[in-house]
Formats: C-alpha cells, structure tokens, sequence
C-alpha cells in the first residue's frame, strides 16, 4: 500500500505481535485485510494504524485512520453489498462486504467505530492454540471445500 499513491502518501504505524494467529485462510486473510487497509488509505487524512493482539481466544486485527468516519446512521449500510457511501471515486461498494462475508464464513466478526478522528474497523477472529498450529482447518461453510490452513498474522505491512 505504500507505494500507491493513497499509501504513499501517509504515515503508516504497524504493530503486530509476531505470534499472532488466527483461523483463517491466508487467501481469505490477505483479501480481508487488503480491503480494509485500502478502504483506510484511501480515507485517511494522514495516517493509518494497524494494530494486533490475542486476548481470550479471539485474534483482533485493527486498521484505523484519521479520516473523516463513516456517519453513525450509515454504519450498518457500509457492511452491505453496493452499500457504496462515498460516490467520489470510483469504488464499487464491495469492499466492506466483502470483508463482512469473509469474517461470517470463519466465525468472525467485523465491526465499525467511529472515533472521533477516523474510523477504526476491527477484525476480530478465532484465535489459534500453539497446539492448533500443525493442524489443518476446515471452513467452516459446509461446501466441502479443501481443508484451509492457520494463518499467522507477520508484523509486516
């Protein structure tokens, strides 16, 4: 992202444990994320963070930027597909529900917040044991697809 020229740009803070894991496809993870992270690009005003931690069984992933939000009353829209809100660009409103559609096939979820200086989206996976590491993991959609793997989140952006 820092070489496009929403990410160019900005200033980026990336703080992610190195151990952090989570259920998830590393497919399913890197269309998820690289989402989110654009969305936070393209809107920021001058910084994105994106941040990481294990709590309670639960991966939280967060990208927030210094943008100007999303208005309260249109949150849940944004997370709809064509829920498009900014009609500035050239987006097509699949974003953000597209990353919804991914957290729900893995038993995650996402959620918006507006932050009084930005908006800050917070993924928020299953967590992985050190003893899950090794193992495959089947998605959880009932199609019967190949068994998906772990991934781990890498502290780089």
């Amino acid at each position: 992202m820092r070489r496009t020229p929403d990410g160019a740009r900005l200033d980026w803070a990336v703080e992610l444990p190195p151990n952090l894991q989570a259920r998830i496809d590393p497919d399913d993870l890197a269309e998820a994320l690289g989402n989110l992270v654009e969305n936070a690009a393209r809107h920021a005003g001058r910084t994105v963070e994106i941040t990481g931690h294990d709590g309670a069984g639960t991966a939280v992933i967060a990208i927030r930027d210094d943008g100007p939000g999303i208005p309260e009353d249109q949150l849940a829209d944004a997370l709809k597909r064509g829920g498009r809100l900014d009609t500035s660009d050239a987006g097509t409103g699949l974003g953000l529900a597209i990353v919804s559609d991914i957290a729900a096939a893995w038993g995650a979820t996402l959620e918006l917040k507006n932050t009084g200086g930005g908006l800050l989206a917070e993924l928020r996976l299953r967590s992985v044991d050190q003893e899950d590491t090794s193992k495959n993991f089947e998605a959880e959609r009932g199609s019967g697809e190949r068994p998906r793997r772990s991934k781990s989140v890498s502290a780089r952006a």
